[in-house]
C-alpha cells in the first residue's frame, strides 16, 4: 500500500447515523486494501472521536476498547444509537399503511419495501408486498382487478396497478 487515501472524520450521532458512518468506513477499508482486523479496529479507534471513544469505553467496560475485537465494536454502537425496534410495532405500521390520496403506486410501493426492514417476514416478503398491495390500494378499480387474478404474485400486481394508474393518468390528459 503506498498511502492513506483520504480519511473517515470523526462520528457526530447529530450529522451522521451510526451505519452510514461504517458504511463510509468500510469504502475507505476498501479503497485502502485494509483488510486484518487489528488494523481496521486502530483506524476505527483512531478517528472515531472523542465523544464516541468514550462512549464505547463506557459501553465496554470493565474491558478496554482496545481489547474489544472489531465487529464488537461495531455492534455495540450500533445497538446503542439504533437499537433493534419491535418487529411487533414494525409490523403493525406495514400492515396499517393504506396508499394516501395522490400518492403513486410506486411512492407506496417504496415506503412499503421501507417498513419491512425490521418485520422480518423472510420467505414471505414477497406475499406481503402483495397483500398489502392488494389491501392498501385504495382504488376500488385497480383493486377489483387484481381480486379478480386466479393466481397473482407481487411482479403481477404491481404490474397491473401501475398499468392502471398509468392509463387512468392518460385518460385524465385528454
Amino acid at each position: 500500500m503506498a498511502g492513506i487515501i483520504d480519511s473517515v472524520s470523526p462520528f457526530d450521532e447529530k450529522e451522521d447515523a451510526w451505519q452510514a458512518y461504517c458504511e463510509r468506513l468500510e469504502h475507505f477499508f476498501t479503497a485502502n486494501e485494509i483488510a486484518t482486523e487489528p488494523k481496521r479496529k486502530a483506524i476505527l479507534l483512531s478517528w472515531v472521536g472523542p465523544k464516541t471513544y468514550k462512549l464505547l469505553s463506557s459501553l465496554v467496560a470493565p474491558r478496554k476498547a482496545g481489547d474489544v475485537f472489531y465487529k464488537e465494536i461495531v455492534d455495540v454502537l450500533q445497538k446503542h444509537h439504533n437499537p433493534r425496534p419491535s418487529v411487533i410495532v414494525q409490523r403493525f405500521k406495514f400492515n396499517s399503511r393504506v396508499r394516501a390520496q395522490g400518492e403513486s403506486i410506486r411512492a407506496y410501493v417504496a415506503e412499503q419495501k421501507r417498513l419491512t426492514v425490521f418485520c422480518e417476514y423472510n420467505d414471505k416478503l414477497e406475499e406481503m408486498f402483495r397483500d398489502r398491495l392488494v389491501c392498501g390500494i385504495n382504488d376500488r378499480r385497480i383493486q377489483q382487478r387484481l381480486l379478480s387474478e386466479g393466481t397473482l404474485t407481487f411482479p403481477k400486481a404491481l404490474e397491473i396497478a401501475q398499468a392502471m394508474e398509468t392509463a387512468a393518468g392518460n385518460v385524465q390528459d385528454l
